[in-house]
């Protein structure tokens, strides 16, 4: 089963961090605590998709994990170990992420799990991913990929979508389009529409950086139509920045800023900062584009205090960045 909980970039950038999730299966009782039952209810506060459930969540795992730890439970304990690292990811907190799966890995091979080792080996992938570091990305996503297409397991294709990110990062389009597009037919054979709507949000990602806007506008509104009909209001936000992003990159940022704004008040719905930060500094982006320096201060300005507070330096340095640019 895929992550209900994936966090997606609203930058220019395309998507990089859209883990694997497993969900324990054993119920075992340690200490008179049903560790399953506890698992499960961090599950569904993760869902929630808020801080304050996300919080929750890792509450129930860290207590979970200490005592599969106890009983030597090693299988439940490395999935409990990739649902901390979902968790802390849902967070923006990059680094802990990091730390649960370079844990889980050498788990995965004493238990000698095949499936549970591709699904970790992703995770790392796309940890390294969101942190920049392009070559151990490409190294994990490959290991993971082969497990992947040994086990005749449709989870390539969202291995294949974390490649494709990796070579459009890298300036070859071509081949990120062609990686996209194999994702899209295998979520089209088993009817995942989430992951087909995020697969679609990165092609349409693409042909915005390559022009083709038109291409561009396709993709992105289809899958806003998919993500609408999911409720998924991350997906939504998401997509309706990328299409400000598309009319930005055209030059046309009188009619980017719209769908910034509708991104920006589903973010804050949702309670996602790092989405709501990330609409901020585009919508400064065009204002100062468009000549409105206080808009664009003020935009920043939040922006930047959001990213401060997630701890994201990436993005806190974009905003200074952008800031430096009004002489701030």
């Amino acid at each position: 089963m895929l992550s209900k909980f994936c966090v997606f970039a609203l930058t220019f950038g395309i998507s990089t961090f859209a883990p694997l999730y497993m969900a324990p299966v054993e119920a075992q009782v340690v200490d008179g605590v049903d560790v399953k039952k506890l698992v499960d209810e961090g599950i569904m506060l993760s869902r929630v998709g808020s801080y304050e459930s996300s919080m929750l969540a890792i509450g129930n795992f860290e207590l979970a994990l200490k005592l599969y730890k106890k009983s030597g439970n090693k299988e439940e304990e490395t999935k409990t170990l990739n649902l901390l690292a979902l968790a802390h990811n849902s967070l923006g907190e990059k680094q802990q992420v990091l730390k649960y799966y370079t844990q889980a890995l050498p788990l995965t091979r004493e238990i000698n799990n095949r499936d549970l080792e591709g699904t970790v080996l992703h995770g790392l992938g796309a940890a390294y991913a969101s942190l920049g570091d392009n070559q151990k990305a490409l190294l994990y996503y490959n290991q993971a990929l082969s497990i992947f297409r040994e086990l005749k397991n449709y989870k390539e294709a969202l291995t294949l979508n974390g490649l494709g990110v990796l070579y459009n990062r890298t300036g070859d389009k071509a081949k990120a389009i062609s990686y996209f597009e194999d994702a899209l037919r295998i979520y089209r054979t088993v009817n995942n529409r989430s992951d087909m709507a995020a697969t679609l949000t990165n092609l349409g990602k693409v042909y915005a950086l390559l022009g083709q806007t038109q291409k561009a506008l396709t993709n992105h509104n289809q899958a806003l139509t998919i993500f609408r009909a999911l409720r998924d209001s991350n997906g939504e936000a998401v997509t309706l920045s990328n299409l400000g992003n598309v009319y930005e990159l055209s030059g046309a940022c009188k009619q980017a800023i719209p769908y910034y704004n509708q991104s920006l008040s589903v973010s804050r719905v949702a309670g996602n900062r790092d989405n709501e930060a990330s609409a901020l500094n585009n919508m400064g982006k065009c204002y100062l584009i468009l000549g409105d320096k206080n808009r664009a201060i003020s935009s920043f300005n939040k922006s930047l205090s959001l990213y401060r507070a997630l701890k994201d330096t990436t993005g806190e340095t974009t905003v200074l960045a952008n800031l430096k640019k009004l002489g701030r």
